[in-house]
């Protein structure tokens, strides 16, 4: 990359990009600009242009400065971008034209034409979704102390909602996200498809109105919030789109709603939540297994994805990983799992098995006088599995059993003992 036409323009990048906005936050379009250096840097009559042919390039203003470790937006509609920034006053503008929805090359000269900085960036798949028109996000520098690979996506993330122009960027503080996502059940445990939603904050959220959504905008893909929809202090709210499947598998989990009516896409979505104006307040954009940093457990094998941090990236599968088996739905995540009363390991006055989950040998020991009969049921009450014991202490073959919760029941000629356990 060239940047030899002035002093220090080595220690100039462009730090955030806004290309496509989404249309309940449409500040226009806009990039900004960092000094990296401890030295102010003077681009009077430096200008910026994309590679489009007949596109005028913008000239900076004679006496246009960028302190040393300070930002500079430069924008292309100065009440688009005042409607959504108003206290941005490091800006400077208009350019005429558009950037590309879809790619393209921004180039920054110097006064003497020199090619400062050349860059491109894509909507495509690899790079950030979120910043691609449906997630309300911005195009985001990893390295804000870097103009090396800038037209890399690796170099890019999704920031926070809306952006953060004209400043360094910091953690997101989002007064609602979404703490956990089952986007593909197990078959052998299918507990529906679910967001759960987090109050970050100490006050109760009214979410009459609000909408959740996933990519599409269309009436068969939307949920509202009914009237008097209310999520705690620090609480969680779990949306579900199919109430009766959720309920039989959490029966001591109340605070959930729904069903929403559309499915979660088991190869990657968005999920989208809007206030009762309309207006985007929160994106994710999951991806499946396929996509190396994200937890494939997640994916159809019993778990869900998880939040790390309400102030980490979103967007970035290393923020999510996989829980416990069916989750934690309602509640806040805590480790150990301890998933509808289920310990590592289960025993009562006669009886011990374990370990708890198991992955195919599980373990009975018999205190006592060794039972006549061992069975296995699913959660809907069938026997799926049957043994007939001689001895006080037994080791079960579970390896042809699907994943999922199952009971134990441990049958005496007096007497019997049940236990929940997980097969993985």
């Amino acid at each position: 990359m060239l940047a030899f036409g002035s002093v220090n323009a080595q220690n100039i990048t462009i730090s955030e990009i806004n290309y496509f906005s989404h249309p309940s936050r449409n500040s226009g379009d806009w990039i900004e600009l960092h000094n990296f250096d401890t030295a102010s840097i003077n681009i009077s009559k430096w200008s910026f242009v994309d590679s489009k042919p007949g596109d005028t390039a913008f000239i900076f203003p004679q006496g246009t400065m960028i302190p040393a470790g300070g930002y500079l937006v430069v924008y292309q509609n100065l009440k688009n971008f005042n409607s959504e920034y108003p206290g941005v006053k490091n800006r400077i503008g208009p350019f005429s034209f558009k950037l590309s929805k879809k790619s393209d090359t921004l180039i920054l000269k110097d006064s003497q034409q020199v090619i400062v900085l050349k860059m491109n960036y894509s909507s495509g798949k690899k790079w950030p979704q979120g910043a691609a028109g449906l997630g309300g996000r911005t195009l985001e520098l990893r390295n804000p102390s870097s103009n090396a690979n800038l037209s890399s996506h690796n170099a890019w993330f999704d920031g926070c909602m809306g952006g953060s122009p004209g400043q360094a960027y910091t953690p997101c503080n989002d007064r609602v996200d979404f703490s956990e996502i089952n986007y593909n059940s197990d078959s052998n445990y299918n507990q529906s498809e679910y967001v759960e939603l987090h109050n970050t904050t100490a006050n109760d959220i009214n979410l009459t109105g609000y909408t959740l959504r996933d990519n599409k905008d269309s009436l068969t893909h939307i949920y509202y919030f009914p009237q008097g929809t209310t999520l705690a202090a620090h609480g969680y709210l779990i949306v579900s789109n199919d109430t009766a499947a959720f309920h039989a598998h959490n029966t001591s989990v109340t605070n959930y709603l729904g069903p929403f009516p559309f499915n979660l896409s088991n190869t990657g979505d968005f999920i989208r939540l809007y206030n009762i104006n309309g207006r985007i307040m929160f994106s994710v954009c999951y991806r499946d297994s396929t996509t190396k940093s994200w937890p494939a457990a997640a994916d159809g094998k019993g778990y869900t994805l998880e939040l790390k941090s309400d102030t980490g990236i979103m967007d970035d599968g290393n923020n999510w990983f996989a829980g416990c088996f069916g989750g934690s739905p309602g509640y806040a995540y805590a480790s150990p799992c301890k998933v509808l009363g289920i310990n590592n390991i289960a025993y009562s006055n006669s009886y011990s098995i374990y370990p708890n989950p198991v992955l195919n040998i599980l373990n009975v020991e018999h205190l006592s006088l060794a039972p006549n009969e061992l069975r296995i049921e699913d959660l809907m009450g069938h026997n799926v599995m049957k043994y007939n014991c001689t001895s006080e202490n037994t080791i079960l073959d579970l390896t042809n059993l699907p994943r999922g919760i199952y009971t134990l029941r441990i049958i005496n000629n007096s007497s019997v003992a049940a236990f929940k356990f997980i097969k993985i």
